[in-house]
C-alpha cells in the first residue's frame, strides 16, 4: 500500500467535503479474477485502530479514477491492478496505531478479506460504521 498524492478519483463535491489522504493498493491478478468472477461489488479497504477492528471507515475501491465495478475487471488481468482508495484527514490528534484490510463483499455468500497491515500514521477520527443503518458517527 502507498500513499498517493492524486485526488483525481473524487468528485467535487467531495474534494469540498473534506481533505483527503489517497492510498494506492496494487491487487494481485488472482485476487482481481475472483473479485470479478463472484461478481463482488462493494469492495472497500476498512481502516481501524489495530486493537478495535469493529469501529472502522470502510474507503471504497475507485480505478482509473472511476468507482470499481467487478465488470470493469478484463482478461487478461495484468500482474497487479492499481485500485485506491481516499480517507478522510482531520484535525484529530495523530493515530499511530492504525491498520486496514481489504474487503470484498456481493450478493452470494462468498466474501474476500485480505490480511490485516499496519499503515502510516494518520490524522483521523476514526468513525464508528453501523453496517445495519450505513451511518458513520465519530469515536
Amino acid at each position: 500500500m502507498n500513499p498517493s498524492k492524486d485526488l483525481s478519483g473524487l468528485t467535487e463535491h467531495e474534494r469540498q467535503q473534506s481533505d483527503w489522504v489517497a492510498f494506492d493498493v496494487f491487487v494481485p491478478a488472482d485476487v482481481a479474477r475472483s473479485i470479478r468472477r463472484w461478481e463482488l461489488s462493494n469492495v472497500s479497504l476498512n481502516v481501524f485502530r489495530c486493537n478495535k477492528a469493529e469501529d472502522y471507515y470502510p474507503a471504497d475501491a475507485r480505478m482509473a479514477g472511476k468507482p470499481l465495478r467487478y465488470e470493469d475487471l478484463k482478461e487478461p488481468l495484468p500482474p497487479s491492478t492499481k485500485l485506491t482508495f481516499y480517507l478522510p484527514k482531520q484535525t484529530a490528534p495523530l493515530e499511530t496505531n492504525v491498520c486496514a484490510a481489504l474487503d470484498a463483499r456481493g450478493y452470494s455468500p462468498i466474501f474476500l478479506r485480505s490480511q490485516t497491515i499496519h499503515m502510516p500514521s494518520l490524522n483521523i477520527t476514526f468513525p464508528h460504521y453501523d453496517e445495519k443503518t450505513g451511518r458513520i458517527a465519530s469515536s
